[in-house]
């Protein structure tokens, strides 16, 4: 695996490093350009579990459908 595809399969190897640590941890000696970015992409999504989850405003669905059509009436 070279860096262009690690980058593309980051989230992946994520998950998988759940069940196969000692795999993801060879990969990453392999690409120590990659190490920072696995990393930092992990926290950022530990943090984001963190988030409590919140249901959007019922009028934003209508908003953003008029947007739309508005944007999409402007460029026909």
């Amino acid at each position: 695996m070279n860096a262009e595809e690690f980058e593309a399969q980051v989230f992946e190897l994520i998950e998988r490093e759940a069940f196969d640590p000692n795999g993801i941890h060879e990969l990453l000696a392999a690409l120590p350009e990659c190490r920072e970015d696995f990393e930092r992409i992990k926290g950022a999504l530990a943090l984001a579990e963190q988030l409590p989850l919140l249901e959007p405003p019922a009028h934003l669905d209508g908003v953003l459908l008029a947007l739309a059509a508005a944007q999409a009436s402007t460029t026909t």
